[in-house]
């Protein structure tokens, strides 16, 4: 293939597992991540490929609009363009809403009524909560940086009448417990990209947004909302959902392997795919929540533990 494609978030996951399965297929790369040697030790990896004639890296964070930028340029001098923009990008949160909020509470007992206090800002335009914190650099991972991403390789697209491919969420068409925050992010990338694809569709650029479910990543494990600095509670909380999802889902090995869903990904990417669900059967999930949503509530909260 002769195609020249950048990969946003390739270091590990189904990022990486585009990066080698487009480098076997000779796609010339640049693959974007914030870790350098991580992303060193990845380019080597697909180097080794012998169809893959380049591969170069950039160390970059995404949420920073001059390093979007940079991309872009480096894009240009050393592919000449891009015809394929893979969006990989994504953060997610674990607990309910109710237990993110709680991350705000002072668990010290105040004086003899053991009651607790709550950090709140001190003026209308700090963000000091950790609620607040939270959405904030989900929404800028989740939503801001692709959108800029978007700005800055949209010339080359319409050049090649290339594609946007971006890696979303079954969440972002469905709720479910545990994930309301991260719907939140996913609802407003799928709302941006489905518009932007009627916007470009003229000039030849396609957008293809891809809907998987759960994949057997360490996304969970690098949680916004499960880190040092959880509450106690909420992270109980957080193995509580996890246990007893466990006990009501089928099982670990009902979730997409990283390398099946990239190759579920570069499949709909050939094809130009408006979307595609992974796998099927939440396509079908979704036409029954089209017309049975209160059914469908019920599966998800039995899915979680809820």
């Amino acid at each position: 293939m002769s195609y020249r494609g950048l990969n946003v978030a390739a270091k590990l996951g189904i990022g990486k597992e585009l990066a080698l399965q487009y480098a076997a297929r000779g796609a010339r790369l640049l693959l974007i991540a914030r870790r350098e040697a991580l992303l060193q030790k990845l380019t080597v990896e697909c180097l080794i490929h012998p169809l893959c004639s380049q591969a170069r890296f950039l160390a970059a964070d995404i949420t920073i609009e001059n390093e979007v930028h940079k991309a872009a340029q480096m894009a240009r001098e050393v592919l000449g363009g891009c015809d394929t923009v893979v969006i990989n990008a994504g953060i997610i949160s674990v607990l309910t809403f109710e237990d993110v909020c709680k991350l705000d509470e002072n668990e010290t007992a105040d004086g003899e009524t053991g009651e607790k206090t709550t950090t709140t800002p001190t003026t209308t335009t700090e963000m000091t909560t950790r609620l607040a914190q939270i959405v904030e650099q989900m929404f800028r991972v989740n939503v801001v940086a692709p959108i800029m991403i978007a700005k800055y390789f949209r010339t080359m697209a319409v050049e090649s009448k290339g594609k946007f491919v971006v890696v979303s969420s079954v969440a972002g068409t469905m709720a479910a417990p545990t994930r309301s925050l991260y719907a939140a992010t996913k609802h407003a990338l799928n709302g941006f990209f489905n518009s932007f694809r009627i916007e470009v569709a003229r000039q030849g650029v396609a957008v293809c947004i891809c809907l998987p479910g759960s994949v057997a990543t360490d996304l969970r494990a690098s949680a916004v909302d499960a880190s040092s600095t959880t509450t106690t509670t909420a992270a109980a909380a957080a193995s509580s959902y996890a246990t007893n999802a466990s006990v009501s889902s089928a099982s670990e090995g009902s979730k997409l392997s990283a390398s099946d869903c990239a190759r579920r990904i570069i499949h709909a990417s050939d094809l130009r795919a408006r979307e595609t669900y992974m796998p099927s059967k939440y396509r079908l999930a979704f036409l029954l929540h089209c017309f049975f949503p209160s059914f469908i509530d019920t599966l998800a909260a039995k899915k979680y533990g809820f």
